[in-house]
């Protein structure tokens, strides 16, 4: 998204009085992993929720894999960044998520990813 993130947000949210501004925030324990936030400022509440209620939501897509026998686990080299990177040709991705086991904080076998639905 980098430079061009404020107007893709400004498209998928019509109706915000202003340019949208995106401030890059980096995450504390994956230096690779930068998100976007933005605040967006509605005329009115009837045309924010207007807008809202044009967008139709998000999708939720559950990927998993089967790390192949004596092999490393693939979610160990997998990052949320690269899961936005390689699923983003099939729409706008808001999120991903590996999840990780409590104990030994190694990656899951799966992961979650969040597509913006019209």
């Amino acid at each position: 998204w980098g430079e061009k993130a404020g107007v893709r947000i400004a498209a998928l949210c019509p109706g915000a009085s202003q340019a949208v501004t995106v401030n890059w925030l980096l995450s504390e324990s994956d230096p690779t992993d930068w998100r976007g936030e933005a605040t967006l400022v509605y005329p009115s509440a009837a045309i924010r929720d207007a807008a809202f209620a044009a967008t139709g939501g998000l999708t939720d897509v559950h990927v998993s894999w089967q790390d192949a026998p004596g092999a490393p686990p693939l979610g160990a080299f997998l990052t949320e960044q690269s899961l936005i990177a390689a699923f983003s040709m099939f729409g706008v991705v808001v999120a991903a998520r590996i999840p990780r086991k409590p104990a030994t904080r190694e990656p899951q076998s799966f992961a979650f990813i969040s597509f913006w639905a019209k």
